[in-house]
């Protein structure tokens, strides 16, 4: 029992992981039947709050991938810096395409050399013409697959989701405290697949519902909260090493 409890300590709070995460998706529900209106001004608008609700998401999983770098020395596996480093580069690569690298909040004008080569006319990256399979659909097709299986991985494993450090796996893998925000990320496009596979046929709610932008949010969501795992679990090793040598 003190050792389940040790191992809870090193994980999240269950406020944050398993309560949290719905919140998204039980207010476009609610408000895509209710309130049309508010559903289009919260969730369809380009630049919208909730654009801006997955930039403000990212930013505690960048300073918790940052931070968990202080402590890799006591994480028994070599790799942890490298991949750790390459997950806060994504986190960022993430952050700074959702404002187009804060045009959206700045303003600036776009120059006619970008305008000419980009979808949008804003200066990012994932909307060039050439570079949109590289750099848009490639990284959201990855990013699905890692959310799927680390889902499974981690429900499968979820009665020994502590796993020991000494594997690989327990790094590189998402914990239980994953699954919400993943299952979440996957299941918000289920309606527009459903739609498409459909043909011809149009469900009146479905139709109003634009559904890339809440999965991108669960994208940034999963993300952080997994760099959030990673910063509490190396941290709590860390502090383990040092009371041992106390």
């Amino acid at each position: 029992m003190a050792t389940d409890r040790a191992r809870a300590a090193r994980e999240l709070p269950v406020w944050l992981w398993l309560w949290f995460p719905p919140l998204v998706a039980l207010v476009m529900l609610v408000l895509v039947v209710s309130a049309p209106s508010a559903h289009r001004h919260l969730f369809e608008h380009k630049e919208g709050p909730l654009e801006w609700l997955t930039v403000v998401v990212l930013m505690p999983g960048i300073a918790a991938g940052i931070l968990a770098l202080r402590h890799a020395a006591a994480v028994p596996w070599p790799w942890f810096r490298p991949f750790v480093a390459t997950c806060v580069a994504a986190a960022v690569y993430f952050w700074g395409e959702e404002m187009s690298w804060g045009q959206h909040l700045f303003k600036w004008e776009t120059p006619d050399s970008w305008q000419g080569v980009n979808r949008q006319r804003e200066t990012n990256l994932h909307n060039l013409y050439e570079l949109s399979g590289l750099l848009d659909k490639l990284p959201r097709t990855l990013f699905e697959l890692w959310a799927l299986c680390g889902a499974l991985v981690a429900w499968h494993a979820r009665k020994t989701a502590y796993r020991s450090p000494w594997t690989w796996q327990a790094w590189v893998w998402p914990t239980v405290v994953c699954v919400p925000a993943a299952a979440l990320a996957i299941a918000i496009r289920v309606p527009d697949r459903i739609e498409k596979l459909a043909g011809d046929f149009t469900h009146p709610v479905l139709a109003r519902l634009r559904l890339s932008e809440p999965q991108e949010y669960y994208f940034a969501l999963f993300l952080t909260l997994f760099l959030l795992s990673l910063h509490a679990r190396a941290r709590a090793l860390s502090r383990e090493a040092a009371g041992a040598r106390a």
